[in-house]
């Protein structure tokens, strides 16, 4: 598994998508189509061609991938991995392995934290909506349930709001959301889709809608990614260190977000205690890179200059960076320390 972190996390992700298992992902995500007819049959065949190159799509979106930890029972084993996307932010995604493979490592699905549900799921309601607009609606309606009936029936308005996402207009996105019944309104898909559009439009509406998905899913894993941004939002800081808690009990604990706590007290203008937060995740792990960049940035800017020398030469000697005076004169927070005499000296250990 690591050797395939290593080979994803420099642009290679072959390997890892050869190792997931077509068929029995495509159980699962089958699990209530029924294939007895042709066309059903033949369009299954038609998804098997599609996995590998969907899972692929789900690495492009993200730069940096880390182990976190495993999940075993009698019965399952699941690796789950940290993944970041820049400013798309962090997501967790954990691997459920074929317990049945005992020579090699088989992926039979996939659980993304960020949306709270199976990449089979998400294929799922993706080929419901493929059936449903071309006219083979019926062949499957009657192995759902009423809810479940209304749901798919209502795919299409879903296959409208994803159409105006990829067009950029996301105004369109919340009227046909607020065309949806009370029932589909509280859907997790939909309403995902209307907190993502008002996001970029209304910020009042964005509020609401995101405690919506509080009330509506209040022990859902998605929801601290989720609300995070809300907390911080409405300057709630004290709640977006719970929710960072609560995260961290949700995944079985991940030092890295001790990192992200730090963040959040120094939007709080509290140094120390950001400074902590970076000192203990260095304490818990050396390699926690992000950590010693944020300890040089604090310390940039607090004018700690002797200290900055310590982190930009445990940054060189660890994860192999080199800093030079031009590298760092293009970046204005180094600039009082390139005046100093601490900077001088740090310069000197490199000649």
């Amino acid at each position: 598994m690591f050797d395939y972190l290593e080979e994803i996390n420099s642009g290679s992700t072959e390997n890892f998508i050869n190792a997931f298992n077509e068929d029995k992902f495509l159980d699962r995500m089958f699990a209530d189509i029924p294939t007895d007819s042709y066309d059903l049959r033949q369009f299954r065949s038609g998804v098997k061609n599609s996995v590998k190159p969907s899972i692929s799509s789900i690495f492009s979106s993200f730069t940096e991938f880390e182990y976190v930890n495993y999940t075993q029972t009698e019965n399952s084993f699941s690796i789950l991995i940290r993944c970041e996307a820049g400013e798309a932010g962090l997501n967790y995604l954990e691997f459920e392995v074929d317990v049945e493979s005992r020579d090699e490592l088989r992926i039979i699905d996939i659980f993304s934290y960020f949306s709270g549900e199976y990449i089979s799921t998400t294929m799922n309601r993706n080929a419901k909506m493929i059936i449903s607009e071309n006219g083979m609606i019926s062949n499957i309606l009657n192995s759902l349930n009423i809810k479940e009936k209304e749901f798919t029936q209502s795919l299409p308005k879903l296959v409208k709001m994803q159409k105006y996402r990829s067009m950029g207009d996301f105004e369109e996105i919340l009227k046909v959301y607020d065309s949806l019944s009370k029932s589909m309104k509280q859907e997790k898909i939909f309403l995902l889709t209307a907190i993502s559009a008002a996001q970029t439009t209304d910020e009042m509406r964005y509020l609401k809608l995101i405690k919506e998905y509080e009330n509506e899913f209040p022990d859902d894993p998605s929801l601290p990614l989720l609300t995070l941004d809300y907390y911080l939002l409405r300057g709630e800081l004290e709640t977006a260190h719970e929710q960072i808690d609560k995260l961290d009990e949700i995944v079985g604990g991940d030092n890295y977000l001790n990192v992200i706590r730090s963040t959040i007290c120094s939007i709080a203008e509290d140094l120390s205690c950001a400074r902590s937060y970076l000192e203990t995740a260095i304490e818990n792990n050396e390699f926690e890179e992000d950590a010693y960049f944020g300890l040089l940035e604090l310390e940039l800017a607090s004018g700690n200059f002797k200290k900055v020398n310590d982190h930009l030469s445990a940054l060189e000697n660890i994860f192999g960076y080199e800093f030079s005076k031009e590298s760092m004169q293009k970046v204005e927070i180094y600039k009082s320390y390139l005046e100093s005499e601490d900077f001088k000296k740090w310069q000197s250990t490199k000649n």
